[in-house]
């Protein structure tokens, strides 16, 4: 009869636990993919920008305290597998992520929002603005007679200006709108009417007599003549990331976004 080992072996061994050194660098891989994939999330999500080299640059240190940080707790608390290292590591941040995003949620106040003295949501705003030019507009006839003299500019026209975001909103979104039109000597005539908050949704606003260009926020289009009533102007804002911003996103704060283009369109 062979002789049978005195200790046999399970039929089923328990796989090697990892050593504490490949065990600690899973869970650091862990912890520094967490920023990554966030901004991964962020570009597939909004769609209007994706993760450029400025932003990348941004959330890297974040990425590396990160993976100090999973790096850490794994050595800490031991893992049985190299995975279990890998999602624990990737974990850890969220301890990070919590307490600032309270001490960041505790400072914020929520100030009085100011709107431009031009700016009525919904109704008009060159009465507003008009007084600069009442001399100028005022016709010479009764108000039981509103019959403008001959040669005169038409009548002022009311038109609705639609803002669109596309990215995030940024804490400034006021934009200032300006009208353009030619005096009877030829020259051009720069009329500031105040400004639009593209968050705020649409506005009207009144144009003033002769008005052929329109800017907001810096983007002009051409106003037909016949243009009033019906007309609208749809005004899109993209956005993007402000950088050096990413970094304290990373952390758990607030994402802020500038303004990166403004484009007019005439309805």
């Amino acid at each position: 009869m062979p002789n049978s080992p005195a200790n046999p072996s399970p039929a089923n061994p328990s796989p090697a636990r990892p050593s504490r050194v490949y065990a600690a660098l899973s869970g650091a891989f862990g912890g520094a993919s967490v920023p990554f994939v966030k901004l991964l999330a962020a570009g597939v999500t909004v769609g209007a920008y994706g993760p450029s080299a400025p932003q990348i640059l941004d959330i890297l240190p974040a990425a590396v305290l990160f993976g100090f940080l999973g790096a850490g707790v794994v050595a800490a608390v031991g893992a049985e597998t190299l995975f279990a290292a890998l999602v624990l590591g990737a974990s850890a941040p969220g301890f990070l992520n919590s307490a600032y995003n309270g001490v960041v949620t505790g400072r914020e106040t929520t100030p009085l929002r100011q709107e431009a003295p031009a700016v009525v949501r919904g109704s008009s705003i060159w009465g507003l603005v008009a007084t600069a030019h009442a001399e100028e507009e005022a016709p010479s006839a009764s108000p039981s007679t509103p019959v403008a003299p001959a040669g005169a500019a038409p009548p002022a026209v009311r038109i609705l200006v639609t803002p669109e975001i596309v990215g995030g909103v940024p804490k400034q979104a006021t934009l200032p709108v300006e009208a353009e039109r030619k005096t009877p000597g030829g020259t051009v005539e720069k009329i500031p009417l105040g400004a639009v908050d593209a968050a705020s949704g649409p506005v009207e606003i009144t144009l003033p007599p002769g008005t052929n260009r329109l800017t907001v926020g810096g983007s002009s289009l051409e106003l037909p003549s016949n243009v009033g009533g019906s007309g609208r102007v749809g005004v899109t804002v993209t956005t993007e990331p402000k950088p050096g911003s990413d970094f304290f996103w990373a952390l758990g704060g607030r994402r802020e976004f500038d303004v990166r283009s403004v484009g007019t369109k005439l309805f």
